[in-house]
């Protein structure tokens, strides 16, 4: 299998800790900082908390991406 450029450029890395809204349900999306460079590890990112491990974060979900607008939004809160 030969490598393959998925990305020519990336605008930001983010991480964070999980935290509980109102009404309990945990979520980190919205707390996430922006980091300058991220360690990552074959199962996670040190320092990025995962409040729903089930379906994030493991060994096929360590990374994830955002269209540069959505991400935005979410830290923006909108």
């Amino acid at each position: 299998m030969s490598a393959k450029l998925l990305v020519k450029r990336l605008s930001g890395l983010y991480l964070g800790e999980e935290v509980s809204d109102a009404t309990g349900v945990f979520s980190g999306i919205s707390h996430k900082k922006s980091s300058a460079s991220l360690w990552v590890e074959i199962d996670r990112i040190i320092g990025d908390a995962q409040a729903d491990p089930k379906h994030h974060g493991g060994l096929d979900r360590v990374l994830h991406h955002f269209p540069r607008g959505i991400m935005v939004s979410i830290v923006a809160g909108t």
